[in-house]
C-alpha cells in the first residue's frame, strides 16, 4: 500500500516512536504525504491509512534535514496504531516503539507485545 493522504489523521497524537532512515521510509512509504509545516516544526510527514484509523509519521523540531533524521514520531489515534505499524514493518529495517529511543533500552507495551505474539513477531 502506498502513500495516501487521510482526512483521518485529524485528532492524532503521539503514540510512539520509529527508528528508520528517510530512505527506507521513502522506499516503504513513498514520498512525504506533507512537506514542511507552515510553522517550521515539522520536515516530512507521511500519512498512512490503517483499518485502526490514521497513522502519521514525522520530524518534529529537527535541526538536521529530514534526509539525515533517524528517530521519528509516530502520531495516531491509539496506541493500536503502534502494533499495526510494526507488523507492517516486520522484516525490514525498523524499530517501533512506545518509549522515546534512548538507545539502551528499546520498551515495547504490553499490548503491542501481545500483538506480535500472536501475529508471529518476537
Amino acid at each position: 500500500m502506498k502513500n495516501k493522504k487521510f482526512d483521518s489523521r485529524d485528532g492524532t497524537h503521539l503514540v510512539g516512536y520509529l527508528s528508520a532512515s528517510y530512505s527506507d521510509l521513502l522506499e516503504e512509504f513513498g514520498e512525504p504525504t506533507v512537506g514542511p509545516s507552515l510553522d517550521g516544526k515539522v520536515q516530512a510527514e507521511w500519512e498512512i491509512g490503517s483499518s485502526i484509523g490514521a497513522i502519521t509519521i514525522y520530524d518534529y523540531k529537527e535541526e538536521k534535514p529530514a534526509e539525515l533524521v533517524t528517530d521519528w514520531y509516530v502520531g495516531g489515534h491509539s496506541p493500536a496504531v503502534l502494533a499495526v505499524l510494526a507488523i507492517r514493518l516486520a522484516g525490514g529495517p525498523f524499530t517501533v516503539s512506545h518509549s522515546a529511543p534512548d538507545y539502551s533500552v528499546v520498551t515495547v507495551s504490553p499490548t503491542l507485545r501481545a500483538l506480535l505474539f500472536i501475529c508471529g513477531g518476537k
